[in-house]
C-alpha cells in the first residue's frame, strides 16, 4: 500500500533592490498530498549560503511566503538560490525538487561599487571615490563621483611665501607658520612666524628666510654738496634716515653732536674759519651706518668781487676809503686797497 507524502518546493521567487543592497522573497508550497512537518530553507548567493529561515509545518497545498535579507550586491549578474526542506528533515516524496535558482540581473543605474579614496583634483583637503554602475549586467565606472573631507589639521600644501598649509573644515587654509620640511623655508625660521627673530640681528622676512636687517640708509640730504659760505654766516645741515638711528655730527673729524634715535636729524653750524672743511652726519643703528659728508668752503666777506675782502679793505687809510673818493673801497670792483708785501698794516 503506498501512502501520500509531502513534497516541498520553491513555488515562487523574487528579488527587490533595497538601499544599495537587496532582498529575496519566496514561497514554499506543499505539493504533496500529506502535511510535512517544519523545516528549514536556505538561501545561496553565487553559490555561498547567507542566510537560513524556518518553514513552518504545511498542509498539503498549503504554502509560506517569507523575505529575507538584505543582501550586499555582489555584482550586476548573480546567482540567486533558494531550497526548501535544505536539511532534509521532512521526508518527501521528490528529494530533487526543493531548490529554485534563477540568474538576475540587476537593474540598470543601480550602484554596484566604488573605485578606490583618491584626493579631489578640486580641494586638497577632500578625497573622492568613483561610483560603479550596471549597465547591462556590467559594473561599469560611471563618472559620477562621492566625496569625504579629510581629517582636521591634514598637511595640505603650502603658500608661496613658503608658511605651511593645514585643512580647516573641509578647506585648506594657511595657518601662517613657517615650514622647512614641507614647504621652502629656511630651517632657522621652521615653526616660527615671519617677522619673528632667527638668530642674533637677524628676521624671518616675509618667504620664510632667514635674513639680516639691512642698513640703515640715508635717503635724503639738504643741503647739495659743495656747499660754499662766506665767515659769520649761519649753514643747518640736515638729513633723512629710512630707520631709527642715532646721528653723529663732525666737523673736521670732530665729534660735534649726536641726535638720539631718530629718522630725522639737523645741525647748525657758524662759518668761522676761511678754507674747505667736511662736515659729516653719521647714521647708525643694530643694523649698520650710514653716512654723508658735505664739502663746505668758507670764504671772507667781499662785497665788490674783486678777491680782496671787506676785513682787508676796510683796513685802507680815511676808513676804508683809501683813494677818498668818498665811497668804501670794499663796495668799488675797480678800486682796490692792499697791503704792502711787507704786510706790516700798510697799504
Amino acid at each position: 500500500m503506498v501512502y501520500p507524502e509531502p513534497d516541498l518546493v520553491i513555488s515562487e521567487k523574487s528579488e527587490t533592490l533595497v538601499d544599495g543592497a537587496f532582498n529575496v522573497t519566496y514561497t514554499v508550497a506543499n505539493i504533496g498530498g500529506d502535511a510535512g512537518t517544519t523545516s528549514t530553507t536556505c538561501i545561496y548567493v553565487n553559490g555561498v549560503q547567507v542566510a537560513t529561515a524556518a518553514c513552518p509545518a504545511l498542509l498539503a497545498g498549503q504554502n509560506d511566503t517569507n523575505t529575507v535579507g538584505p543582501f550586499d550586491l555582489s555584482g550586476c549578474t548573480i546567482n540567486i538560490t533558494v531550497c526548501a526542506d535544505n536539511a532534509n528533515e521532512v521526508d518527501e516524496s521528490n528529494e530533487t525538487n526543493n531548490c529554485r535558482v534563477n540568474i538576475w540581473q540587476v537593474p540598470d543605474g543601480t550602484v554596484c561599487g566604488y573605485g578606490d579614496w583618491e584626493d579631489d583634483p578640486a580641494n586638497p583637503c577632500q578625497e573622492r571615490r568613483e561610483i560603479h554602475r550596471c549597465i547591462s549586467g556590467s559594473c561599469t565606472p560611471s563618472g559620477e563621483y562621492e566625496y569625504q573631507p579629510k581629517a582636521e589639521g591634514e598637511i595640505c600644501g603650502c603658500t608661496a611665501n613658503n608658511t605651511l598649509k593645514r585643512c580647516d573644515a573641509g578647506n585648506c587654509s594657511d595657518t601662517g607658520v613657517c615650514n622647512s620640511t614641507s614647504c621652502g623655508a629656511d630651517v632657522a625660521c621652521d615653526g616660527k612666524h615671519p617677522g619673528e627673530a632667527c638668530g642674533i640681528y637677524s628676521t624671518c622676512n616675509s618667504t620664510c628666510k632667514c635674513v639680516s636687517p639691512a642698513p640703515p640708509n640715508i635717503t635724503s640730504f639738504a643741503p647739495p654738496s659743495p656747499v660754499n659760505d662766506t665767515v659769520c654766516n649761519w649753514r643747518t645741515f640736515n638729513v633723512s634716515v629710512n630707520q631709527t638711528v642715532n646721528v653723529s655730527w663732525y666737523l673736521n673729524d670732530s665729534h660735534l653732536f649726536t641726535n638720539v634715535s631718530v629718522t630725522e636729524a639737523n645741525y647748525t653750524l657758524h662759518a668761522e674759519v676761511t678754507g674747505e672743511h667736511n662736515v659729516s652726519a653719521v647714521a647708525t643703528n643694530a643694523n649698520g651706518t650710514d653716512m654723508q659728508t658735505w664739502v663746505w668752503n668758507v670764504s671772507l666777506l667781499d662785497n665788490d668781487g674783486d678777491g680782496v675782502s671787506n676785513a682787508v679793505e676796510d683796513g685802507a687809510p680815511n676808513g676804508g676809503d683809501g683813494n677818498y673818493d668818498g665811497i668804501p673801497d670794499r663796495d668799488q670792483s675797480n678800486v682796490t686797497s692792499l697791503l704792502t708785501a711787507t704786510n706790516q698794516g700798510e697799504f
